[in-house]
């Protein structure tokens, strides 16, 4: 069936494809706002300032189901089909305080319908009852349902009551899985797969001028019935690319996660809040001391927060050379900064106040802000897709990006319920445990495998000195080898690391290369499995697609080649994080626990105090399995547990 045409919005003009020079408010559409670029909006001449009026007809496919019979005839349509695509609007963005507006279904191409439940005024039904009715279908758990973005669609229903059974398939995980590039929302996917242009947010609503809960239940049909069928659409367009790309296990463990994150995300963590109060007001006093260090520093009084200001003060005031260069002129960023830092003290202390104001305005004053009212804790947002490695992103707040030296003072703001404590759970080395497996060398795997600590391991090969001779320093040099070649790094780079010349750099990664010659083919091996077929793998078929390797520009080459090498390894540790995930969820139960974040390669579970020590066991034996049966070094976990995270 041929896909209705809107022709409601046939007075809108057609939004440029891939125009990203004009700034928008977000969208309050959660399909959209994951992962839909900024894109100039349409004006919509449709509405004034009343936007009442007739309610225009729907076109052949889409149906509004505003009456008892409707319902009932759509519940058994509902009843009949072997899988349902559906889609939710609602008042807000955030779940935790988001409202249900209305329910869009789909359950064959072209057709779909629309139950408004929330609107200001018009036609509709109860929503009790619409979720009462509907209750047997969604939590039938031998039919699949398919969203897009449908963790955000799960949480809503959750909050008005009803639950949600799987098997579940998000279409914008499974966009991410055949094509890791771009965006994937749902706009963006139905226009690159389908040749569909959808009509926007922002258009629908003139840019939020008319709340979605305001606008007539026809008109909204059309939007909300146009994301249903869609969705529907990317499903068949592409859940064949599943088997045809190998992609079956890892499409199966992304959708056996998704509720787990869901439950994740609802349950969120407590937080400490007369810690960051007090941490708040201490950090404001050192912020103040700073700035004065700098003032005097500088012989003069600036504005800190001003790079024209900073620059006249570094360059033209001080008479420094400046190592780095903007459009705008000499650099006052992070990296130019940090090469001033040993010629004049002011550089140092210009860092060091960025950091305060940061850690203040960021973390201190930012999560006191994220404290959701409705349950007093903090939800943050986890996309399992968020990175194009298949690692999780993190945000409101973002907690894959802590300051390093600071991460601690930010970690212990994060606490157990009274009663609770904190288990923490951290994967060990986990990238250059992957390495040896990819590698398969020799030193590395029997490093290992007999448990030894592979820095000193490596720097005794390096340095050809007994293992039990070995320096600090010579571990400090083997541990930037280890973790940098991981990320492809350059000799330049690990010279800039370590604070030595370029030749010593190259001189120890030669030395390294000799030692572990497995690696060495490894990394050879991948960009050349790269060029032949276009992609790389990890262990559990996550593809990673090989861009830039035909570039003539040996930077953009480089780049590339370095993006191989580290895809199978921080993509595998992404399969293998997630794995745990899944497998320690149906365990959390009979803890009386719940896991409620996830950075890096570390889980965080809150349990009762009395139940902690058999959960920690429990933690350890889960995630120490082996994430597929041929992996060939034996994973290994760091546990704690405290009444704060750190």
């Amino acid at each position: 069936m041929k896909r209705p045409q809107l022709s409601l919005f046939d007075n809108l003009e057609p939004e440029p494809a891939h125009n990203h020079g004009e700034a928008r408010a977000p969208s309050t559409n959660p399909a959209e706002a994951a992962a839909e670029p900024p894109r100039p909006v349409a004006q919509l001449s449709l509405f004034t300032e009343d936007v009442g009026g007739a309610e225009p007809d729907l076109p052949e496919g889409f149906r509004l189901v505003d009456t008892e019979e409707a319902l009932q005839e759509l519940l058994r349509e509902l009843a009949a089909a072997p899988l349902i695509a559906f889609d939710t609007e609602t008042t807000a963005l955030d779940p935790m305080a988001a409202e249900l507006v209305g329910l869009s279904f789909s359950t064959r191409p072209g057709s779909a319908s629309y139950v408004p439940v929330g609107h200001a005024r018009g036609r509709q039904l109860d929503r009790s009852r619409v979720l009462d009715a509907l209750r047997p279908v969604l939590e039938d758990e031998t039919r699949p349902k398919v969203g897009h973005n449908l963790k955000f669609d799960l949480r809503v229903l959750e909050r008005a009551g009803a639950r949600v059974a799987g098997p579940y398939y998000d279409t914008m995980i499974l966009a991410h899985l055949v094509r890791e590039e771009g965006s994937h929302g749902l706009k963006e996917c139905a226009r690159h797969y389908l040749g569909r242009e959808m009509t926007s947010f922002d258009v629908l609503t003139s840019r939020g001028r008319h709340p979605l809960q305001s606008l007539p239940t026809a008109l909204v049909a059309r939007y909300a019935c146009d994301d249903a069928d869609a969705t529907l659409s990317l499903w068949e367009k592409l859940s064949p690319e599943i088997a045809a790309a190998a992609l079956e296990r890892v499409f199966q463990l992304e959708s056996e996660l998704l509720p787990v994150v869901a439950q994740m995300e609802s349950d969120g963590v407590a937080m400490d809040a007369g810690y960051l109060t007090a941490l708040a007001t201490d950090l404001e006093k050192q912020i103040e001391a700073t700035a004065e260090a700098c003032y005097q520093a500088a012989g003069t009084r600036f504005n800190l927060n001003s790079p024209r200001q900073i620059a006249t003060i570094l360059y033209e005031r001080l008479g420094l050379n400046a190592t780095r260069h903007t459009t705008m002129g000499p650099s006052t960023g992070e990296p130019a900064l940090k090469a001033l830092a040993g010629k004049h003290p002011l550089p140092a202390l210009i860092l060091e106040h960025r950091e305060l104001s940061k850690l203040r305005g960021t973390y201190a004053l930012g999560l006191l802000r994220s404290v959701s009212p409705v349950t007093g804790r903090v939800h943050p947002s986890f996309q399992q897709i968020g990175a194009r490695s298949g690692r999780f992103s993190c945000a409101h707040p973002n907690l894959q990006n802590l300051p390093k030296d600071s991460a601690n003072t930010i970690r212990r703001a994060f606490a157990a319920a009274p009663g609770h404590l904190l288990v923490f759970a951290d994967y060990s080395q986990i990238e250059l445990r992957i390495l040896a497996h990819y590698s398969e060398d020799p030193g590395l795997l029997a490093a290992f495998r007999e448990g030894e600590d592979v820095h000193a391991r490596t720097a005794a090969e390096i340095f050809r000195v007994p293992l039990d001779s070995v320096t600090s320093e010579q571990r400090h040099v083997a541990k930037g080898i280890n973790f940098g070649l991981v990320y492809g790094m350059s000799s330049q780079g690990l010279a800039a690391q370590l604070g030595i010349a370029p030749a010593q750099a190259e001189r120890y990664i030669e030395a390294y290369f000799g030692r572990y010659g497995g690696v060495r083919r490894y990394m050879t091996e991948m960009v050349e499995r790269a060029r032949a077929q276009g992609y790389v793998t990890t262990l559990l078929g996550r593809r990673r697609h090989a861009s830039g390797l035909g570039s003539s520009s040996a930077r953009v080459r480089g780049q590339a080649e370095r993006q191989i090498i580290n895809a199978p390894i921080q993509g595998s540790a992404a399969d293998i994080i997630k794995l745990a995930m899944v497998r320690l969820a149906p365990n959390l139960a009979a803890f009386r626990a719940r896991m409620i974040l996830q950075v890096h390669d570390e889980l965080v579970v809150e349990v009762p105090e009395e139940e902690a020590e058999g959960l920690r066991r429990t933690i350890v034996s889960v995630m120490e399995q082996p994430p597929t049966s041929d992996f060939q070094v034996p994973l290994c976990v760091e546990v704690e547990t405290g009444s704060t995270w750190r």
